[in-house]
């Protein structure tokens, strides 16, 4: 599959990456060779290409099923970009219908998602009080986190750019790497969450809500329509300073046995397996129904019984 981070250390930080492996190693079930590909890399011999829209577009790949998947920045995806692929997914219900509407495109809806193997409740974890916040400052105020510092929350900041605005003490780290992610939310009591403005209007949840709560951590979110239907136990949003402060001094969080019952329904009913399957099962209704992909070997059946193909 294809992402918009460029090689290099400069491309690791991308969110992109870690999504898109975990994607690729779900993947893996069903073909032999599923690679992830960045964005200054070149596509050459693949059945299925998969584009994980981010920053960048990048163009369709001839002699292939292309598969878009619109995981942010959704104000840059035109109508052309949209019918240049052959499935089309939206992270965003709200925004795939609006989209399906006007480009009259088959725009689906399919969450972001997360890897159960990795996030999940860790009983071994000793639990820590407090506000967990990752993320950088994408070089502007974030609401949410100054709001959560002025109301005296204990936040505990992992990400770049924070000294101009908040106290030192703050910030734990100028970068939390991906694999230390998973044990950082399951000791977490509450992990702090916002979304780009864009993103929040078009109903885009973000991922770290997936990975926070199925590690079994309590998270604080600014609104997007859908958010609280992915766990009413375990998410709680804000639409204002008034409204972070009071959640953030609540008391009626829910226990760990609750948390870890709620955060293992999350997994398995957003996990990336899920969200392969949607993809297996449509590009095969496409092949099945187009004589110019008919015979592309890529089967959802038993490993021991399928023929396999590629996809990137």
């Amino acid at each position: 599959m294809r992402i918009s981070a460029p090689l290099g250390a400069e491309g690791d930080r991308y969110g992109d990456v870690p999504f898109a492996e975990d994607l690729a190693a779900a993947l893996s079930r069903f073909v032999d060779s599923a690679r992830v590909i960045r964005l200054d890399e070149a596509v050459a011999d693949v059945d299925v290409v998969i584009t994980l829209r981010g920053l960048a577009r990048l163009d369709r790949v001839d002699g292939a099923v292309n598969v878009l998947w619109v995981i942010s920045h959704p104000e840059l995806v035109t109508d052309e970009e949209l019918r240049a692929h052959d499935v089309v997914y939206a992270a965003s219900v709200g925004w795939a219908e609006r989209r399906r509407r006007e480009s009259r495109v088959q725009v689906a809806p399919l969450l972001q998602a997360t890897n159960p193997t990795r996030f999940r409740p860790d009983p071994a974890t000793r639990q820590r009080a407090g506000v967990l916040f990752v993320g950088t400052t994408r070089g502007i105020e974030r609401p949410a986190v100054l709001w959560a510092v002025d109301a005296g929350a204990e936040v505990e900041i992992h990400g770049h750019g924070w000294e101009e605005y908040v106290p030192a003490e703050r910030i734990a780290s100028t970068h939390m790497p991906n694999r230390v992610l998973p044990k950082a939310y399951a000791a977490a009591d509450v992990v702090l969450n916002d979304h780009w403005s864009d993103m929040a209007h078009e109903g885009f949840v973000s991922n770290r809500v997936f990975d926070a709560v199925a590690s079994g951590a309590v998270v604080v979110s600014d609104r997007v329509e859908g958010l609280d239907e992915i766990s009413p136990v375990l998410i709680r949003t804000f639409g204002s300073r008034d409204e972070l402060a009071g959640l953030l001094r609540a008391e009626d969080r829910p226990g760990l046995a609750e948390r870890a019952i709620e955060a293992s329904r999350v997994g398995a009913a957003h996990s990336f397996d899920v969200r392969v399957s949607r993809m297996v099962s449509d590009v095969n209704r496409l092949i099945g129904s187009s004589r110019r992909f008919f015979g592309l070997p890529l089967r959802a059946a038993p490993k021991s019984r399928r023929r396999r193909s590629s996809a990137s």
